[in-house]
């Protein structure tokens, strides 16, 4: 019976944790924008079968060369938003659509490759399990 307990808190725990993806559709990987100008960011959540509520997203700006994969950086923006369905996006993913203005003097210069951070913090399930997904894709900031 032990074993039992175990093995289904082991699923229930794995199921929890790759139950919500997140994941940038824009910008590119290495795209580059311009200190000062504003972009468009795609955020993608994948289809799960459980509720999710979305909480909060946070989007940071940090040197790309920071090993610490969790930091976000300098914030640029922190919201709480609901997704929206889009049907122009593959398998039809609910997304997050933000236009963000990158900082005209970010932390580290211009001229310099930099990773775009997300935290996004939902709620999943009938319970509402607290859980937050943390992602980030190399841009390059271009002076104007």
């Amino acid at each position: 019976m032990k074993t039992f307990g175990l093995v289904s808190a082991l699923l229930l725990s794995a199921v929890t944790v790759s139950a919500q993806s997140t994941r940038f559709i824009t910008p590119a990987a290495n795209q580059h924008v311009v200190a000062g100008q504003t972009f468009q960011v795609s955020i993608a959540i994948t289809p799960t079968l459980s509720s999710v509520d979305v909480v909060a997203l946070v989007l940071g700006l940090k040197a790309s060369n920071d090993p610490e994969s969790t930091d976000l950086g300098e914030t640029i923006v922190a919201t709480s938003i609901a997704p929206r369905f889009d049907q122009r996006v593959p398998q039809a993913q609910f997304v997050h659509l933000l236009n963000i203005t990158v900082p005209s003097n970010p932390i580290n210069g211009v001229d310099r490759a930099y990773n775009l951070t997300m935290a996004e913090f939902y709620t999943l399930g009938a319970v509402n399990t607290a859980l937050a997904d943390v992602s980030q894709i190399p841009i390059f900031v271009a002076s104007n």
